[in-house]
């Protein structure tokens, strides 16, 4: 399949002619080559970049919480202040 960027010259789009007859859309340009003469990997590396960026991820989109039971905030002291009724808490729960 020649490549549509380099069969027309100098990065011109190819035309509608040659893209349909290629087996894709005439109709429906995504993309087109402004400046420069990209090659097919380059092509194929923007192709790859941007459909990964429009395509939904596959985790889930908040992580999942932990039970309060089992966080480390509860197992770990207060810090320990200096002052009149410290004692009381450091001594007694929360």
């Amino acid at each position: 399949m020649p490549d549509p960027a380099s069969s027309s010259g100098r990065g011109a789009p190819a035309a509608p002619g040659e893209l349909a007859a290629a087996g894709e859309h005439a109709s429906q340009r995504v993309l087109s080559v402004v400046r420069g003469a990209p090659t097919a990997a380059e092509l194929a590396a923007v192709v790859a970049v941007l459909a990964s960026i429009r395509a939904p991820s596959g985790g889930p989109a908040t992580p999942a919480s932990r039970p309060e039971w089992s966080a480390r905030a509860r197992v770990m002291r207060p810090p320990v202040t200096a002052g009149p009724g410290a004692w009381r808490s450091v001594a007694l729960p929360r």
